[in-house]
């Protein structure tokens, strides 16, 4: 996004924080002058005290404008009333396993068609793991596996049970040929599993991938829109508006 976008769409947010900022900055002064006056400093001419008057809230709108525009790891995507989008620089881990959390979150789980639980590395007798330890669906299964003290077969059933529970319905069933090992029910892309972790934070596994022959998730941007807005249509339904993140 360019700085004259980022300045478009979040120039109500840059207003706001001028106003707190030279709020900030008018409260300092005011301690100031309790202690030295405007003629204690020789200020004494009207159009000077009026300059720097000016000239503060000059200071505090290129302040708020430089901090969110550089700074700030946040930009406001889209808004409409109290409902907005907005782009976040973080770690989607720091915010689905935050021991210090006290506000609901939905952390949305990108994972393929069969929801596996099984993570593996490509090894001497293993070329086609299942879940790649290094993606995200891979990330995810050790840590909450790990915070909750479960196992990958102990998650794979809850998993299952939210599938059933929301009447998911499989799509295909892959044979034994197809699949020799995991999970063999097949999911249209954005169908979701609800997995409760801990401390008020939920998490969607939501499907945008499905497997190939040699078990590597394809997927497309066209299958990703369509996966979301199918994601869209069930958070709308059981999000309760509460904020969802989506990596």
């Amino acid at each position: 996004m360019s700085i004259r976008d980022k300045v478009k769409v979040n120039f109500k947010f840059i207003l706001s924080l001028f106003l707190k900022i030279a709020g900030g900055v008018f409260s300092g002064l005011t301690v100031i002058q309790t202690f030295v006056a405007w003629d204690g400093l020789n200020i004494l001419p009207i159009w000077i005290k009026v300059l720097i008057l000016f000239g503060l809230c000059i200071f505090s709108f290129i302040l708020a404008l430089i901090l969110t525009v550089f700074v700030f790891k946040t930009t406001n995507i889209w808004t409409k009333g109290k409902n907005k989008v907005t782009a976040t620089y973080s770690d989607i881990f720091k915010l689905g396993f935050n021991k210090r959390n006290k506000k609901n979150k939905i952390i949305v789980i990108p994972v393929n068609d069969t929801f596996d639980t099984i993570v593996e590395i490509a090894s001497e007798t293993n070329d086609k793991p299942l879940v790649d330890a290094t993606t995200i669906h891979g990330q995810w299964i050790a840590k909450i596996c790990n915070s909750q003290g479960i196992s990958s077969s102990e998650l794979n059933d809850r998993i299952q049970k939210s599938l059933k529970m929301h009447r998911c319905v499989p799509q295909k069933t892959y044979t034994i040929e197809e699949k020799p090992r995991g999970n063999r029910e097949s999911f249209d892309f954005g169908t979701t599993a609800i997995i409760d972790g801990a401390n008020k934070i939920q998490f969607y596994l939501t499907v945008i991938s499905k497997f190939d022959g040699n078990n590597n998730a394809q997927s497309g941007r066209k299958i990703v829109r369509d996966s979301v807005e199918t994601l869209l249509d069930f958070y709308d339904q059981k999000g309760q508006s509460i904020p969802m993140y989506i990596p």
